[in-house]
C-alpha cells in the first residue's frame, strides 16, 4: 500500500530497477500525491520532486547516482507544490503553488540565489509547467480560458522574456500535462478531446493531432 520512488534504465527495464525514495513511512515523505503531479531529471541525475512534509508541502532534490537527499525546500505562503520541471540551466526549477488563499500559479525558483518569482498572478488554475529547450518558453495548461468556468483546461504558452500568456491549444476539452520535444518545435500533452485520455501531439501554432488511440486511457 505504500508508494516509492524507483528509476529503471530503458534498455534493461525491470532487471535494472533500483528503489530510491520510500515514501508514506516518514514525516519527510508523507505522500508524493499520486496522479495530481509529476517528477523530472536533470542531465546530472537530479531527481526532482515534491512531497507533503507536516503540514504543507515540499521540494525535494534527490541525487540519483549517490542515491540520497541533494535539497528540501519550503516557501513561505505555499501550502501546495506540484509539477516541479528543471529549466535548461539547471539552475532553475518552475513548479506550481497553491498559495493559503486556494490559488495555484506558476513560480520559478532560483537555486543558487535562493529566491522565488511569481510568474502569474490571478484565480485561474495554472499548473504542470515544463521549459522549452532554450529556455524562453514555458508551456502549462489552465482553466484561463473561456470554457474554463466549466471545468476544462487547455495549454497555454508563457513567455519568459515579455510575461505575455498566448494559448496554444483551445477546446471544451482538457488537455494536460504538456512536456515540450527535445528539439521544442513541438508540445506532447494529455487530452481527452476525443473521449478517452489519449496522447495529442501539436506544433507551438497549435496544430498537429492524435498519437495514441488506447481505450483504457493514458497518463503523462
Amino acid at each position: 500500500g505504500y508508494m516509492d520512488i524507483y528509476s529503471v534504465r530503458l534498455d534493461k527495464g525491470e532487471k535494472d530497477r533500483k528503489k530510491h525514495v520510500s515514501g508514506g513511512r516518514s514525516a519527510e515523505y508523507e505522500s508524493f500525491h499520486p496522479l495530481r503531479t509529476r517528477m523530472d531529471v536533470n542531465e546530472k541525475g537530479i531527481l526532482l520532486f515534491s512531497s507533503k512534509f507536516q503540514e504543507k508541502d515540499a521540494l525535494f532534490l534527490y541525487d540519483l547516482a549517490r542515491n540520497r537527499k541533494a535539497g528540501r525546500y519550503r516557501f513561505k505562503g505555499l501550502v501546495g507544490i506540484s509539477g516541479p520541471a528543471w529549466a535548461p540551466d539547471g539552475e532553475h526549477i518552475v513548479f506550481s503553488g497553491l498559495n493559503v488563499s486556494g490559488f495555484s500559479d506558476l513560480y520559478l525558483f532560483n537555486l543558487e540565489s535562493g529566491s522565488l518569482k511569481r510568474l502569474t498572478n490571478d484565480r485561474y488554475a495554472d499548473e504542470y509547467p515544463d521549459f522549452s529547450p532554450d529556455g524562453k518558453k514555458i508551456v502549462f495548461c489552465s482553466d484561463r480560458t473561456a470554457y474554463g468556468q466549466k471545468g476544462f483546461q487547455n495549454l497555454f504558452l508563457y513567455d519568459m522574456e515579455s510575461g505575455n500568456i498566448d494559448y496554444l491549444t483551445r477546446g471544451r476539452w482538457n488537455d494536460t500535462q504538456p512536456r515540450f520535444s527535445s528539439r521544442g518545435d513541438r508540445v506532447a500533452f494529455v487530452s481527452d478531446r476525443k473521449g478517452m485520455p489519449n496522447i495529442f501531439m501539436v506544433d507551438l501554432n497549435g496544430d498537429g493531432g492524435q498519437m495514441t488511440r488506447f481505450f483504457n486511457g493514458m497518463l503523462g
